[in-house]
């Protein structure tokens, strides 16, 4: 959550992504593939991995909403320290991941990177902040929230770019991204009942950048879900779909989503959610979407104070 993540912890719109804090993926052609296309075609291509492998390595860990004592699979991921798309992904090495309670369990990375933790979820709904470290060292030490909630807790899904700042992923990057007027107010009265989930589709590569502007910001912890960008992935549309399919499967109570475009809208509704629009035109919207002008409209169609 953003304020129980530790320090060195890590963290384009929205896997089962990850939280505000440790308590804090989709086929299209974004801004980061059309800023990468000449690269890749060039022949410098070829020598990339040989010139990335010098530069350290990165440890991203993902944050999960789960069901009390629920069976899951938890992630984190090891990269060369390097832009999305072109870090090579060490295989075999060793990530600690320290459980609820304290219990250790140690994975090796696959092909991909990858290491994946199979977990019992606490019976106590809560923030549970654990702690992801590599064996040997490396690379800074990250932390994943598991956020355990009852399958009928009511929950915020709000997007990021566009909803609750109006800066873009490279003002993010530059720590220039503000939060736009009433977005931290209105989310923090909204979280005295319900958890408040951010899913974005920003690449994982930005996740330090999204959670330390979310603490900045003043905005409450919730998990805060990212995709991993690959040349393969899905839209951003496609893959808030897919997530809250998901998640929707599991969690059965009284859902409402905020974003900024038709296409997170439709996320939503495609599993009975009712979608507000920041500053969406009304004519272009599905059924079950209301068009509001900015926060304070929401807030007063919520009626949030």
């Amino acid at each position: 959550m953003v304020g129980d993540r530790e320090a060195d912890d890590p963290a384009a719109d929205d896997d089962d992504a990850r939280s505000v804090g440790p308590c804090a993926q989709g086929r299209g052609d974004g801004t980061i593939g059309r800023m990468l296309r000449p690269i890749a075609r060039s022949p410098l291509l070829a020598v990339l991995p040989a010139l990335l492998a010098g530069c350290g390595m990165r440890l991203t860990a993902y944050d999960a909403l789960v069901r009390p004592g629920e069976e899951v699979e938890v992630r984190a991921r090891v990269e060369a320290d390097g832009p999305p798309l072109l870090s090579p992904e060490p295989e075999g090495v060793a990530v600690v991941l320290t459980g609820p309670g304290g219990v250790e369990v140690e994975r090796l990375t696959d092909d991909d990177g990858w290491a994946v933790f199979p977990l019992r979820a606490p019976t106590e709904a809560g923030d549970h902040p654990c702690p992801v470290r590599l064996a040997g060292g490396g690379a800074d030490p990250a932390a994943l929230c598991l956020a355990v909630r009852p399958a009928d807790e009511p929950v915020v899904v709000v997007d990021l770019d566009g909803t609750v700042t109006g800066a873009g992923p490279l003002a993010v990057l530059a720590g220039r991204a503000e939060p736009l007027p009433g977005a931290a107010a209105t989310l923090t009265a909204l979280a005295r009942g319900r958890t408040i989930l951010y899913l974005t589709a920003r690449d994982d590569w930005l996740l330090p950048e999204t959670l330390a502007f979310l603490d900045a910001g003043g905005f409450p912890p919730g998990p805060v879900l990212v995709r991993r960008l690959t040349a393969g992935s899905l839209s951003a549309a496609a893959y808030k779909r897919e997530v809250l399919g998901g998640l929707r499967s599991r969690f059965t109570g009284d859902w409402i989503g905020i974003g900024d475009r038709r296409e997170d809208a439709e996320a939503c509704i495609a599993h009975g959610i009712p979608a507000y629009v920041i500053g969406g035109e009304p004519d272009d919207l599905p059924l079950g979407a209301a068009a509001v002008a900015d926060w304070a409209a929401l807030a007063r169609a919520l009626g949030v104070r």
